[in-house]
């Protein structure tokens, strides 16, 4: 068992638990593996990206993460959501002014499309 770095100590006895799981460089399956969040395809995308691990190495054709990096990262998934500014549309100008005009939506007269007999 090796020693627990202290910046992974500092996230927390999951984060330390889950970096002892780890091998040295876990490739994207074995990150899968013990997460089950991201497929390895969907951790590739993350990394074209940039949101993925830092630290991508290539070994024997795989892309492998320091473990480290991989338990930052995760840990940084965790964070406090993000606030999205909701958007809710309001009145336009035209639909104020048909309103009042007696007009519908498109600026024409309610009895613009009434049939005649």
């Amino acid at each position: 068992m090796s020693l627990v770095p202290v910046h992974i100590e500092a996230l927390g006895e999951p984060y330390v638990r889950l970096w002892e799981q780890f091998s040295e460089f876990p490739t994207r399956e074995e990150v899968f593996e013990r997460i089950r969040i991201f497929k390895p395809r969907s951790l590739a995308n993350l990394d074209c990206k940039g949101r993925g691990p830092a630290g991508r190495q290539v070994f024997a054709g795989k892309i492998c993460y320091p473990r480290d990096q991989v338990v930052v990262w995760f840990a940084s998934l965790a964070g406090p959501p993000k606030s999205r500014k909701r958007i809710t549309p309001g009145p336009t100008a035209l639909d104020s002014a048909s309103s009042k005009a007696g007009r519908n939506r498109y600026g024409l007269d309610h009895g613009a499309y009434t049939k005649r007999h």
